[in-house]
């Protein structure tokens, strides 16, 4: 199957995931096409073809989901948030020990999509390739 924003919709419903029903196509698309370029397919695939596109998926949606963390601005990076207030508005995020780990490490795990992406990483044994 090809990976498509509809695919990725598909991924992530709106009913689940309403996070992502506010972005637009054309974003999604971009960061599918860097989430494509980034990972290397032969060896993506060579460990199954589905584990190769919900990779793309995952890698896509760890980023939207950084850019949207940022207020839409993509100038930050934060946990997933714990706690939530209405009243005088306050939100708290997650921290976790960052003993022994690597900023790859620290980078992925600050997102749910990123976690998983990074497990499936190690599972294959190589890392996303930044294809220059």
């Amino acid at each position: 199957m090809a990976i498509s924003v509809a695919g990725f919709r598909a991924t992530f419903p709106d009913d689940k995931f309403p996070q992502f029903s506010g972005i637009s196509d054309t974003e999604i698309q971009v960061e599918l096409d860097i989430a494509i370029a980034m990972i290397d397919k032969n060896r993506w695939e060579a460990c199954s073809p589905i584990l190769y596109e919900s990779g793309v998926y995952y890698l896509a949606a760890h980023n939207l989901q950084l850019w949207l963390n940022a207020g839409g601005e993509g100038s930050s990076v934060s946990g997933p948030r714990s706690s939530d207030r209405v009243g005088e508005v306050a939100t708290t995020y997650q921290q976790f020990s960052t003993n022994n780990m690597t900023e790859i490490d620290i980078f992925y795990r600050s997102t749910p999509f990123g976690f998983r992406f990074l497990s499936w990483m190690l599972l294959i044994g190589v890392g996303a390739v930044i294809v220059c």
